[in-house]
């Protein structure tokens, strides 16, 4: 008697054949160099992944005009032939969820998703878990470390190394060409990176790593090398040079002026600043932008902001990529956390007279929020900018 399939190989014998036959619809397209697969989350949910649709890279269409208007990449997924992308919409939920559509009236939007497929992704999910292997995510609902995402994406590997394998590319494309994963939603797309990387043979994909990434392997050498070397400098030194690297990057954003520190970085390889927040620079570097925002922020809206609010502003949004990275919060000291909660009592109380309240009161919020996910809610407000549950940040 045949073994009964498990679950992972289940998923894959069902999506496999689905996605040769999209491929093959191709077949009279003679100057493909690439495919993007593009995947789904419901409703953002990063538990409930579905394979979207497929786009071609074609020759024909990546012009120097469309590719200059994508970021100068061939590989951006906006030169791709929209004409001839392929919609499937494996393992899609339905929606709306069919235990609610009692409260719905309209049907015209009604579509059942694909049941068959949802259900091989939830037994996929719950075999998963239960592998020894299986890392549960410290950082709740968060697309970055999912798990459930991070097996769903494994799958995708599993299909493109198998695409490559049985000649299924070659026969299609007239050659090997790179598979890239992007998502429909706000996610960051870096999570697919390593398994384009490992699962493209001959790292025929490093053009798309590098649109992915926004810039080139060798740009990211020379700047670790530069990094490296910032790092001899005393904490300092290194705080001082980031908060002007961050500043020069702002005015180079808005075409006005720019600071050696930022054009030092540009001709090293950065795109943009990115800090060292694992290292020890990181809670120097948060006073100086806590300093800079106790002294320029304001409740009170205005007309115009000035040179040096802006810039603070722009400065305290460097916290929100510690949000989903709870091991780099553990560098920010408690004692700016303290102070940013002094800012934002202060910035609370006098929006309290205010019918509309600056975004200063919003940015403060949602810098306490990345700093310490596990202690403060996700920021909400009203629609004059102040808090909703100003309570639960523990204002007064």
């Amino acid at each position: 008697r045949q073994a009964r399939m498990n679950p992972e190989d289940a998923l894959l014998n069902y999506l496999y054949p689905r996605l040769v036959a999209a491929l093959q619809t191709w077949t009279e397209l003679d100057d493909l160099y690439g495919l993007w697969l593009i995947l789904s989350l419901y409703e953002d949910d990063p538990t409930k992944p579905s394979f979207s649709h497929l786009m071609p890279l074609r020759d024909s269409f990546a012009t120097p005009e469309r590719i200059k208007s994508y970021g100068d990449s061939r590989w951006e997924t906006g030169v791709a032939d929209y004409t001839n992308s392929v919609s499937f919409e494996l393992c899609t939920d339905p929606w709306p969820p069919l235990e609610e559509r009692d409260n719905y009236y309209d049907e015209d939007g009604f579509h059942d998703g694909d049941p068959g497929g949802v259900q091989l992704r939830e037994q996929f999910f719950a075999w998963r878990r239960a592998q020894p292997d299986y890392a549960p995510s410290s950082d709740s609902g968060a697309q970055v470390g999912n798990p459930e995402l991070v097996s769903f994406l494994e799958i995708c590997g599993a299909l493109i190394r198998h695409l490559h394998a049985d000649g299924t590319l070659v026969s299609v494309c007239g050659k090997a060409v790179p598979i890239g994963i992007s998502f429909s939603n706000d996610v960051n797309e870096e999570i697919a990176l390593p398994v384009m990387r490992d699962n493209n043979p001959e790292r025929i994909s490093k053009g798309m790593e590098e649109c992915m990434l926004g810039k080139t392997y060798e740009q990211i050498e020379r700047e670790t090398a530069f990094r490296a070397t910032l790092r001899t400098r005393s904490i300092v030194e290194q705080a001082r040079w980031w908060l002007e690297a961050i500043r020069g990057f702002r005015g180079w954003m808005q075409d006005k002026e720019t600071t050696p520190e930022w054009e030092q970085a540009q001709t090293v390889g950065f795109t943009e600043p990115r800090p060292d927040w694992d290292s020890a620079v990181a809670t120097l570097l948060a006073e100086h932008i806590v300093s800079e925002a106790e002294t320029h922020f304001d409740a009170i809206p205005q007309r115009q902001p000035s040179t040096a609010q802006n810039l603070t502003e722009f400065a305290m949004m460097e916290f929100f990529a510690l949000e989903s990275h709870p091991e780099l919060q553990k560098n920010i000291q408690e004692a700016v956390i303290v102070r940013l909660q002094a800012l934002l009592q202060r910035l609370h109380d006098v929006g309290k007279t205010q019918e509309k309240v600056d975004s200063a009161l919003q940015l403060t919020a949602r810098a306490l929020r990345a700093l310490r996910t596990e202690r403060f809610p996700t920021v909400q407000w009203t629609r004059t900018g102040h808090l909703s549950e100003p309570e639960k940040f523990g204002l007064e």
